[in-house]
């Protein structure tokens, strides 16, 4: 089953990038399914990280959509990354 979610990545440089995403969840690990080209998938194979961020807020995944970059963040606590600040719940992958 997909789940959409707000993926964000960051850059080499530290440049966070959020982008609404569908994932794959199984017992013991995750599919992203970024689009090729994309900036989420530049930056997973670069960094080697991302933040899964579960959120009912579909004024995300519409900003997302129109151009908004401007989401509240917080640092991630095990990976180089960020959370969405009004995320429900969210994983470090």
């Amino acid at each position: 089953m997909t789940q959409e979610v707000i993926v964000t990545t960051q850059n080499s440089e530290g440049k966070v990038h959020i982008a609404p995403m569908g994932i794959h969840v199984h017992p013991e690990f995750f599919i992203i399914l970024p689009f090729r080209p994309s900036q989420t998938l530049e930056n997973i194979l670069s960094t080697q990280a991302a933040v899964i961020n579960y959120s009912d807020d579909v004024r995300i995944f519409a900003g997302c959509l129109t151009g908004r970059k401007d989401w509240d963040l917080h640092p991630a606590q095990r990976i180089q990354g960020q959370v969405l600040q009004n995320a429900l719940a969210h994983t470090e992958v």
